[in-house]
């Protein structure tokens, strides 16, 4: 089993879903837990309570990642509390599921390339920056990417772009970032079961030794 003791681990969009999961598996593994929300308080604070019955290390900020400010606020909150970065995941986005392209409203559109495409690339920016050596930058990504359905187009239009720049992330950084790996799953999938197998899958994702 994989020890985290000692990491720090940032999910964005982890105050629920798969995020959340994905925040509390790092957390039974002994990594503090840097979880972020966009809107919610409620669920945040729950969230971060959860963490904390694991025993965990934990802050909720709240920080909207479309927005560069919000942004590097997160990440500094995260170090002035945990000094270090460990892992980065980038799993906050959003999906109009059964919404064509075709019908996509100008504000719809603006919504989804903020969060999923620009929202991804600050994070998997500032995490270069930031990230101690040999950490670990994963981006979450809805597999419509891979296997397009009637209805989900939109999903995996923009984040294509976000799966190209995971695998660049790491090798920009040269060898002090230890990899950019990405990591596909079904974003509207909320109940504990599948989100706990999909927090397994990064779980892997993040232990596999870099690519050198």
């Amino acid at each position: 089993m994989t020890d985290l003791t000692g990491k720090t681990a940032l999910i964005t969009g982890s105050a629920r879903g798969i995020g959340k999961a994905i925040a509390l598996r790092y957390a039974q593994l002994g990594a503090n837990i840097v979880l972020n929300y966009a809107s919610s308080t409620a669920n945040g604070e729950q969230a971060l309570k959860e963490v904390h019955e694991h025993a965990g290390q934990a802050i909720a900020v709240q920080a909207d990642i479309s927005k560069a400010t919000e942004v590097d606020r997160l990440f500094t909150e995260a170090k002035e509390r945990f000094g270090s970065l460990d892992i980065v995941v980038a799993n906050a986005g959003l999906e109009l599921l059964g919404v064509p392209i075709a019908e996509l409203s100008d504000e719809q559109i603006d919504s989804m390339f903020n969060v999923n495409a620009k929202g991804a690339i600050l994070t998997m920016q500032r995490a270069a920056q930031h990230l101690a050596d040999h950490g670990r930058i994963l981006y979450i990504a809805s597999t419509a990417i891979a296997h397009p359905v009637p209805g989900a187009a939109s999903a995996g239009t923009e984040q294509a772009h976000g799966l190209w720049r995971s695998r660049r992330s790491g090798a920009g950084r040269g060898p002090c970032c230890g990899a950019g790996r990405s990591v596909r799953r079904f974003r509207h999938w909320t109940d504990a079961e599948a989100a706990s197998q999909r927090a397994e899958q990064v779980l892997d994702a993040a232990a596999r030794p870099a690519a050198r």
